[in-house]
């Protein structure tokens, strides 16, 4: 939720779906490092609507981030070694 369309809100359903549930402590914690499974397992569903049952992806091969930023960071640490030179083109 860090990025958005300024001056336009999100849907009243949206509003109060968050209002729920902030509201619950059960929404409180860490997450899984790679994502909750429930939404691993629905994007999976999409892509195989997508690009046709037979794609070859599963959960295992799926991780979701807070933001483009640590996406970033993970591929990074993902593909670098140590002494790695990475540049970033502008715009980054």
């Amino acid at each position: 939720m860090s990025l958005g369309v300024s001056g336009i809100p999100p849907p009243k359903a949206v509003q109060t779906a968050l209002v729920e549930a902030t509201s619950s402590p059960s929404s409180f914690g860490y997450s899984r490092w790679d994502g909750e499974l429930d939404l691993r397992q629905a994007l999976v569903s999409e892509m195989k609507v997508v690009y046709g049952e037979g794609s070859d992806i599963n959960i295992d091969d799926v991780a979701l981030t807070s933001g483009c930023n640590l996406a970033f960071v993970a591929v990074i640490m993902a593909i670098a070694d140590t002494g790695d030179e990475v540049i970033l083109p502008v715009p980054w």
